[in-house]
């Protein structure tokens, strides 16, 4: 089984929001790549994601990843019966990293998520954008989160058919 990292980080991203002082928004950055070396089939993809240390006493705070001009096998419940898709890939959880409660880095290794079935990652948009959203599923503005890493893993599934 072949196995793919792509390593995200905010300092690679090619655009991205501006918050109201002038710094960059985490919550919304774009970045550019070529696919195209990853072979026809199709791929399990899981993720790990890693922010700075922030300072926050609410931690109000993004807490799933979506990657809004791809296409999964992903799927949300809707005020209708129906099946409506979704770019959300997964949920984060804050970490605490000082004893008064006051710092917290964002995180989720790869082995705390189900991998999500994807085809021919080769197609996806060469620029794309990555999405940081509120527990309501919401765009969320993210002022003490300035920096990121996210690494996407895709592994190949076997094509075994004999």
């Amino acid at each position: 089984m072949h196995s793919y990292n792509i390593v995200l980080k905010t300092s690679d991203s090619v655009s991205g929001d501006v918050d109201g002082d002038g710094d960059p928004d985490t919550a919304s950055m774009t970045y550019a790549f070529d696919w195209s070396f990853l072979p026809d089939g199709d791929y399990e993809l899981s993720y790990t994601f890693k922010t700075e240390r922030y300072e926050d006493s609410t931690f109000a705070l993004p807490h799933a990843i979506s990657l809004p001009d791809f296409h999964f096998n992903s799927y949300s419940a809707g005020s209708k019966i129906t099946a409506q898709t979704n770019s959300i890939i997964g949920v984060n959880e804050a970490v605490l990293v000082s004893e008064t409660g006051t710092a917290a880095s964002m995180m989720k290794h790869c082995s705390d998520n189900k991998p999500i079935f994807v085809r021919n990652p080769a197609t996806f948009a060469q620029v794309f954008r990555v999405h940081l959203l509120g527990t309501d599923g919401i765009l969320q503005s993210s002022q003490a989160i300035t920096s990121y890493m996210l690494i996407l893993t895709l592994k190949k599934i076997c094509s075994c058919d004999k």
